[in-house]
């Protein structure tokens, strides 16, 4: 374990969240481990990436992903995250199932994946996370199910480094989820 909590205004970097995650995910491997918050969290790994998966997958959609997600891809992979004996927690797609599960989102209106690429859900609440591939970085934002699709893009005045919001979620064991506050 990282020692996050122990300074005031201590941050992880990137590579210490994505360690941090792996170490998680192979401690619990499915089953609860106890957190610094004295809960218990499962963590499960679904599928590793190899720089040349990812390749595949931009090329075949036309689309350039954000380094810092590809970079999670290759250390991490996709997995389920801070999972709780209720079933909340965090979901990083598979990259094999992330065009379905943007055309169940944008179901009422075009769909704009690829290039409003959500990849995350925010379990529980039915909220998402994910890119906006029209701009550079920073480009990342959680959007709430509450707000209609088609004002996530337009309604933004402010997107996030992706690699912010992870070292958030990380160093806060999964409580904050939200962009609020970055």
């Amino acid at each position: 374990m990282f020692g996050f909590f122990e300074g005031k205004g201590r941050r992880m970097d990137f590579k210490q969240a994505l360690a941090q995650m792996n170490e998680w995910i192979e401690r619990s491997n499915g089953l609860p481990i106890l957190m610094n918050d004295g809960e218990h969290r499962k963590f499960i790994r679904l599928q590793r990436y190899s720089l040349e998966k990812i390749s595949e997958f931009e090329k075949k959609r036309e689309v350039k992903l954000p380094d810092d997600y590809v970079e999670l891809l290759l250390e991490v992979g996709a997995f389920e995250a801070f999972i709780t004996e209720y079933g909340l927690g965090r979901l990083f797609y598979k990259l094999e199932d992330i065009e379905e599960f943007n055309g169940k989102i944008f179901y009422e209106e075009d769909n704009l994946f690829p290039k409003f690429f959500i990849c995350i859900s925010l379990l529980g609440r039915g909220d998402f996370g994910g890119f906006n591939l029209l701009i550079d970085e920073p480009n990342f934002d959680t959007f709430s199910h509450e707000e209609p699709t088609e004002e996530w893009i337009e309604s933004r005045e402010k997107w996030f480094y992706f690699r912010e919001w992870f070292c958030r979620l990380v160093e806060t064991e999964g409580k904050k989820d939200l962009t609020y506050g970055l």
